[in-house]
């Protein structure tokens, strides 16, 4: 693992994703150009029908226009500050979600990667955290695989395995008697049963 990755560098860029960003700063200004019409709308129809009924459609705007000049003015400038705030914002989540895709592209691709750490500003901190934890188990779960011998390796690959359960077939002697050409002396071998040793009980006493 290395001291700093590239993940670790602190982020200078305000547009991590523009997916994400962009969709979340374009909704916003939608949503205030649609406030900005319905309330012009709304200012329009008081007028025309409380205000000055006399007046066509037409004078009424020009009048909804020339009373609330300075309103028109401060929601117009309004829209582009309230997006750069959204977008700073987005930032806070955006920013470490982009720098945990980047760790887990880093390590996918067999390279060290550094403790992951969020600014102190971000969101989920948690997930940081949690990230962490899970890369310490996985190297801690690494080095106690490497420094466990396996119990079943065997001494000697080589050696024949013999099984106990069954019994050992030995073959008779020629000579002494027997006519090897017989075929129930050449044909029959004699068959020794393997004995195995009784377990043997103690009570608590230490009486057998």
């Amino acid at each position: 693992m290395i001291a700093m990755s590239q993940n670790q560098k602190k982020r200078t860029r305000t547009l991590v994703d523009l997916q994400v960003q962009l969709g979340l700063v374009r909704h916003l200004v939608v949503h205030w150009i649609v406030f900005f019409l319905v309330n012009t709308c709304a200012l329009v129809i008081w007028i025309r029908l409380f205000q000055r009924p006399d007046l066509t459609w037409g004078e009424s705007i020009a009048e909804t226009g020339r009373q609330f000049f300075p309103f028109f003015v401060v929601t117009a400038a309004l829209i582009p500050v309230f997006a750069w705030d959204s977008l700073k914002l987005s930032h806070r989540f955006a920013g470490p979600i982009s720098r945990l895709r980047r760790t887990l592209l880093d390590i996918k691709a067999g390279r060290a990667v550094a403790p992951l750490k969020f600014r102190e500003t971000d969101f989920w901190q948690e997930i940081a955290s949690d990230f962490n934890d899970v890369m310490e188990l996985d190297a801690a779960s690494q080095q106690s695989d490497r420094e466990t011998v396996p119990a079943w390796v065997d001494t000697e690959p080589n050696s024949p395995s013999v099984d106990d359960s069954q019994p050992i077939a030995a073959e008779t002697p020629k000579g002494d008697g027997v006519d090897s050409a017989s075929p129930s002396a050449s044909q029959s071998p004699v068959v020794i049963p393997r004995l195995t040793t009784p377990s043997v009980t103690t009570n608590e006493a230490g009486h057998v």
